[in-house]
């Protein structure tokens, strides 16, 4: 069922968090999710944008998006469909824009005079919500710069692996890039270590070396790998709700509590 939740239409913007690294494997969907009920559990009323055509947050909040009558991708290509009628609301509380697998054969028909797109899609959306998060594609040539275009902070989620050490150069210069043409309110404000294995050597000098070149980006709380992540997909409920007092869950929580 299509529906939206029930708040009041007011002025104030939303606050736009884009969940972005280039590359896959680095749990970039599950810090969405997570955050996203975070700031829920905070009181605030969240939607949570799939912004992925993998769709892996539609999937793992239970909706398949071959049954869905819209997707995301139906605001981009037809006209006749209005964001409202897009929509889903969880069963634990936060809203849903949902992807689908079109939404890849879109971005490859974009062209750069339409990276306002997102921007025009979230005008009716957008007071209905205290935060907006945006689940990005780990790779693309359109859909990380329309989230980016609409962002007001980038998390960007590390796993303490060298390949995704060396993407965050890129992604921080890309970020620098759309501020100064496209949107000169966003920031990146932090770096999440997830997926950590904290007694593995290799993670713990990664992580050193992260702390030595970012050492105000490097956030003071981490997730540590745990099977409960696995179990929380199957479920179709992040940890944080399922289980509050998990590490992982206290850590999302904290990182929540910044956007506060």
């Amino acid at each position: 069922m299509t529906i939206l939740c029930e708040a009041s239409m007011i002025g104030k913007m939303s606050r736009k968090i884009v969940v972005a690294i280039e590359k896959g494997g680095t749990a970039k969907t599950k810090t969405a999710i997570e955050l996203a009920a975070a700031l829920h559990k905070q009181g605030s009323r969240v939607l949570l944008i799939d912004l992925d055509p993998q769709a892996d947050a539609t999937k793992s909040l239970g909706f398949n998006p071959g049954d869905l009558a819209f997707n995301i991708n139906h605001l981009f290509t037809r006209r006749d469909v209005e964001p409202e009628q897009v929509v889903l609301t969880t069963s634990w509380g936060i809203d849903l824009l949902p992807s689908h697998r079109d939404l890849r054969t879109t971005e490859a028909g974009m062209k750069h005079t339409q990276v306002g797109l997102l921007r025009s899609i979230l005008v009716p959306l957008e007071p209905r919500y205290d935060h907006i998060v945006i689940d990005t594609p780990h790779s693309g040539a359109y859909l990380p710069i329309l989230a980016l275009a609409v962002a007001t902070d980038v998390v960007i989620p590390m796993q303490p692996h060298y390949e995704a050490f060396e993407k965050i150069p890129e992604l921080l210069l890309q970020v620098e890039q759309v501020r100064l043409g496209l949107n000169p309110d966003i920031r990146v404000d932090g770096i999440l270590p997830v997926l950590v294995h904290p007694r593995n050597s290799v993670d713990r000098a990664i992580l050193d070396q992260v702390k030595e070149t970012y050492p105000n980006l490097l956030y003071p709380m981490r997730v540590d790998w745990s099977t409960k992540y696995a179990q929380a997909t199957l479920s179709a409920e992040p940890i944080v709700v399922s289980e509050p007092s998990h590490p992982g869950s206290e850590a999302y929580m904290k990182l929540a509590e910044r956007f506060r």
